[in-house]
């Protein structure tokens, strides 16, 4: 339902003024989910939550929404397998380009990247990472991180429509 919405929402942002514009908009966009679960461990240094390559046929990768909770799989603990919000710490997007990396967002508490809503368009061709330096997890058991982000690869007419009030990290071009 999620990903319905997204895709309504991007479709509506280009503003359509037909039915059949919008449906072609519709076709050009395609639904990613990414991300990984990570052992939360107490450390300063940069924690990988979620990473990925955008394909260089897929024009742009629209990320609109990430999720990041943690949890216990220990059964002896209290709250166990119970969803917590995310880990306290500070987290960025970085974008690997051209054989760089370049701070997509800057380093900010970790509960402003980490449960959000967003809007970040990449082009085709790099890599993105959500890493971050995270606190200490509230017990000594085994704690997880799971991450979730909700991208979308659009081609360039949607591309185009979104990018006229967001700025655009295209890599070796900025």
């Amino acid at each position: 339902m999620l990903i319905t919405k997204h895709v309504k929402q991007l479709v509506d942002l280009c503003n359509p003024k037909t039915a059949e514009e919008a449906e072609d908009l519709q076709h050009e966009i395609k639904p990613v989910k990414f991300g990984d679960r990570h052992i939360w461990i107490n450390s300063a240094s940069a924690q990988v939550l979620a990473t990925y390559q955008i394909p260089e046929d897929a024009g742009y990768l629209v990320i609109l929404r990430t999720e990041c909770y943690v949890y216990t799989p220990t059964s002896t603990v209290a709250g166990f397998r119970n969803f917590s919000p995310p880990p306290e710490g500070q987290l960025q997007w970085i974008i690997n380009a051209g054989g760089g990396n370049e701070e997509l967002t800057g380093l900010v508490p970790a509960h402003i990247l980490a449960d959000v809503d967003e809007l970040l368009i990449i082009k085709a061709g790099n890599s993105i990472t959500l890493q971050g330096v995270l606190g200490a997890p509230p017990t000594a058991d085994t704690w997880l991180v799971r991450t979730l982000v909700y991208a979308y690869h659009v081609g360039p007419t949607v591309a185009d429509q979104l990018g006229a009030a967001e700025v655009v990290v295209s890599g070796s071009d900025t």
